[in-house]
């Protein structure tokens, strides 16, 4: 044999014999002091329970998982986590996590995310937690802290997703099925966790099917609350996800409870509407009304797909601003085969007389409109100022400081507002509490509760009118 093939040989044999090695023993990591999984020490972990609210959407919380103290440390030095998470059904996930100081924490969306879109929580569920420790040097290099199967804080946590909504509605036969314009469920002011009970009175015809839709609902098959068997007729039960439409037999005016805390429902009979069941009248809420008023005219171009809203909290009364210009009709629907209102035949009355005339304002600008279709009456306010007003701000209560229109139809208002460190404000309309919004930034009703100071300093303010439910953003 040649040397070149001897040579070739004594490599591939070096190579074979390579596989033998004890990598571990040849280079124990811990002689490596940044390596030994005893760099740190847990010193708190996660309950045994844990509860999540909110949706990935909307849950800004961070979640506390554990602390930890250095045992071993050089200038320099750092310490990056990795949460896992498992269980039986559906294997394994990571999620980031957050380090402050010697607090670890995951972002309540991603863990809302994991559960919901990985492992489908819908009831209460033992998970497998544990933790990848990374060394993570000056130069952001990472090093697994106890070599590669080496994990930390293994438990298992009771996981429960409470993921209650702002808003939840109505649909059936009593509203023809219809998705675009539901009947809204009631509520308090106070929020939705702490109060997690929605109630409305609807009339509905006989044989009357139903289901719940939530507020963030977007699919026409899916996400719709029901029952588990299609045409049940209980009058209390357990709401599913994804479920069958329950059934009312018997026409008349009933009382829906729901309380999406422990996802039951409750109905109850409150008499009878004053319909028959084969009237041609599908039902409705009390009033037959919808949870919004359309406003469809010159403004938009009479289209009905541009149509302006108003809402409603009780079905009769409806509430909103809209720019008009010339004339306009109210709707029920953003079309002309439900009820319309124009022109009665007095001043600031409706008439549902298909052929009435139309309403008209002398002024092109933002109006702030109430309806009553239970009386058929309506008023309209022109608005030309809108300020924030509060003792969070310079001018205190005695005060608006004002906004601008920065948009044509004067449904985008913005300005640079002083605040304080402390105090409450609100939104005020032509310098009079008789028009005001507040609540929260992301849903501003009418005579809602003053929002709490964003912090001190000045803050950009826009206020937005052009849609349901009205908002603002303060940065």
């Amino acid at each position: 044999m040649n040397k070149t093939g001897v040579m070739l040989m004594a490599i591939i044999s070096l190579i074979l014999a390579s596989c033998d090695v004890d990598w571990d023993k040849l280079y124990p990591e811990s002689q490596n002091p940044y390596l030994d999984e005893n760099y740190f020490v847990l010193t708190k972990t996660l309950p045994d329970a844990l509860e999540i609210k909110g949706n990935s959407d909307e849950n800004n919380t961070m979640v506390p998982l554990f602390d930890f103290e250095m045992m071993q440390f050089l200038k320099g030095d750092s310490v990056a986590f990795e949460m896992e998470i498992s269980d039986d059904n559906y294997g394994s996930s990571e999620v980031s996590t957050i380090v402050n100081g010697n607090h670890v924490f995951a972002k309540g969306s991603d863990l809302l995310d994991i559960f919901q879109r990985k492992f489908h929580i819908e009831e209460p569920r033992d998970m497998n937690i544990r933790y990848i420790a990374y060394k993570r040097s000056s130069n952001d290099q990472n090093t697994r802290i106890g070599g590669y199967e080496k994990y930390f804080g293994e438990t298992t946590v009771t996981v429960t997703l409470t993921i209650i909504e702002q808003a939840y509605y109505m649909v059936g036969d009593m509203n023809g099925w219809d998705y675009y314009n539901p009947l809204r469920f009631n509520h308090s002011d106070k929020d939705v966790y702490d109060d997690p009970v929605f109630s409305i009175d609807v009339k509905v015809p006989d044989n009357c099917s139903w289901k719940i839709m939530p507020k963030s609902y977007t699919d026409l098959w899916n996400g719709l609350l029901g029952v588990e068997a299609k045409g049940d007729e209980s009058t209390e039960g357990k709401l599913i996800k994804d479920g069958q439409s329950g059934l009312i037999a018997k026409s008349g005016l009933y009382r829906f409870t729901i309380n999406l805390q422990d996802n039951k429902y409750n109905i109850e009979f409150l008499g009878d509407s004053g319909d028959s069941g084969d009237s041609g009248d599908s039902g409705g809420s009390i009033d037959s009304g919808g949870s919004y008023l359309y406003i469809i005219g010159s403004n938009n171009g009479w289209t009905q797909t541009a149509s302006q809203r108003l809402y409603t909290e009780n079905y009769a009364d409806y509430f909103g601003y809209a720019s008009l210009d010339g004339e306009f009709k109210f709707t029920n629907a953003p079309d002309w085969t439900h009820t319309n209102y124009g022109a009665g035949a007095a001043e600031g009355t409706l008439s549902t007389d298909g052929g009435a005339g139309n309403l008209s304002v002398s002024a092109k600008g933002l109006y702030w409109c109430q309806v009553s279709t239970a009386a058929l009456t309506y008023s309209l306010t022109q608005i030309t100022t809108i300020g924030v007003i509060g003792d969070a701000t310079s001018n205190g209560w005695g005060g608006s400081t004002a906004l601008k229109a920065t948009d044509d139809k004067m449904l985008i208002w913005e300005g640079d507002i002083a605040f304080s460190a402390g105090g409450e404000w609100k939104f005020l309309a032509n310098d009079a509490w008789d028009i005001n919004l507040a609540g929260s930034v992301d849903n501003l009703t009418q005579n809602g509760s003053n929002l709490a100071t964003p912090g001190e300093g000045t803050k950009h303010v826009r206020l937005d009118l052009s849609t349901l439910p009205y908002t603002c953003t303060v940065k």
